[in-house]
C-alpha cells in the first residue's frame, strides 16, 4: 500500500502534513447547506481526504462526506478550482478506512441538488 503526504499543514502555518495519506480513486458525494455533488476522493487518510468536482465549497465550510452507505462530517481546510482538502472531525480508524474504500469502489453516487 503507497501512502504520500498531502496538502499543507491546518495547524501552523507552512510545512508539510504529517499524517500519510492514501492514492485511491473513489466515488462519492459532498453535501453542505448549499446542497449535495458528485465527488471523486483521490486522497483518504486517518484525519482527512481530498475531493476533486465541480462547485465544492470554500475553505471553512462544513462538509458531509458521503461514500456508499458511510457519512463523515469534516471541514474545508483547504480549496481550488476543481478541488479540496478536508479535515475530518473525527479521526478514522484503518478499519473505518478499508470500510470507506469498499464502498467508494463501489461506484455508487447519489446526487442532491
Amino acid at each position: 500500500m503507497m501512502m504520500q503526504g498531502f496538502g499543507k499543514r491546518v495547524d501552523v502555518p507552512g510545512g508539510k502534513r504529517k499524517v500519510l495519506r492514501e492514492r485511491v480513486t473513489l466515488a462519492g458525494s459532498a453535501t453542505t447547506l448549499g446542497g449535495s455533488r458528485s465527488v471523486a476522493i483521490s486522497d483518504l487518510g486517518l484525519k482527512g481526504a481530498k475531493l476533486s468536482g465541480r462547485s465544492l465549497p470554500a475553505d471553512g465550510k462544513q462538509i458531509l462526506l458521503k461514500i456508499g452507505d458511510i457519512e463523515v462530517l469534516g471541514q474545508v481546510a483547504w480549496s481550488g478550482e476543481h478541488d479540496c482538502g478536508m479535515t475530518f472531525d473525527e479521526q478514522q480508524t484503518p478499519e473505518q478506512l478499508a470500510a470507506i474504500k469498499d464502498q467508494g469502489r463501489l461506484g455508487t453516487v447519489f446526487m442532491i441538488v
